[in-house]
């Protein structure tokens, strides 16, 4: 009988030590949150959890006349550096509200292409780089210009015998307008998980400092003919922004 009673109380000890045991585990739950998954994979201080690299184009700048490709490079969780390089030809928009200083027999216009460049500093807001909200510092540099070919008339009437003569001149002028612009964007990149794709929408407001050089004419009070010369202007102006870019992530 003793030895019974030993072996119930050495069972029901190790059954309570079992369960006290199991009683004391801990479970652990990770919850993956894709818009913070670099807090649990970030090893060796090695982040591997999201693209570095972005690809973008703007397809509303096609109205300005100007093709930019942009590439979008992060720097850590917050901060990421973006620069574009492109071409422009004729600015659609400016040409809506310009008038044309000159008139005349052949008017030729030959629109030039130049090379356009920007610079960007953005920070994004959620700590999560390339996604989400953001602010932003820009810099951009556009040209456009075109050379000019037209005729035009002078009459000169002699006083005397009131004899008109009647010169054709011919005249070439080139056209430019140089832009410098400093900006302050803000805007939000929304990734869409298929294909690593994301459309970027913003708004902002900046300062163009600019120069251009126009056809200007004033009439020769003698001949009563247009003469033609080419002004040129630097001065400085607002500017406001509003667009989408989309791109990809890699």
């Amino acid at each position: 009988m003793l030895k019974f009673k030993l072996v119930f109380i050495l069972f029901f000890n190790l059954i309570a030590f079992f369960l006290k045991a199991q009683d004391t585990v801990k479970t652990s739950l990770i919850i993956f949150d894709q818009d913070d998954i670099s807090a649990v994979t970030n090893k060796d201080g090695e982040d591997k959890s999201y693209p570095k690299n972005a690809l973008k184009f703007n397809p509303l700048l096609l109205v300005r006349g100007e093709i930019p490709i942009y590439y979008e490079r992060a720097i850590n969780d917050y901060f990421s550096i973006e620069v574009a390089i492109g071409m422009t030809f004729k600015d659609y928009v400016s040409g809506i509200f310009d008038k044309n200083n000159y008139s005349g027999e052949s008017v030729k216009e030959e629109i030039s292409s130049n090379i356009s460049y920007k610079l960007g500093l953005r920070l994004y807001t959620g700590g999560v780089v390339m996604d989400g909200f953001y602010f932003a510092l820009e810099y951009a540099k556009r040209d456009y210009s075109k050379s000019i070919n037209f005729s035009s008339y002078n009459y000169i009437t002699d006083p005397l015998t009131y004899n008109t003569t009647t010169t054709k001149v011919d005249y070439k002028f080139n056209e430019y307008y140089y832009h410098n612009e400093y900006k302050i964007i803000v805007g939000s990149q929304e990734h869409y998980y298929w294909d690593n794709f994301f459309i970027d929408y913003y708004i902002g407001a900046g300062i163009d400092k600019y120069t251009k050089s126009e056809v200007s004419n004033e009439i020769n009070q003698i001949s009563n003919s247009p003469e033609y010369k080419n002004n040129i202007e630097s001065s400085t102006a607002p500017r406001f922004y509003l667009g989408l870019k989309f791109g990809f992530v890699f």
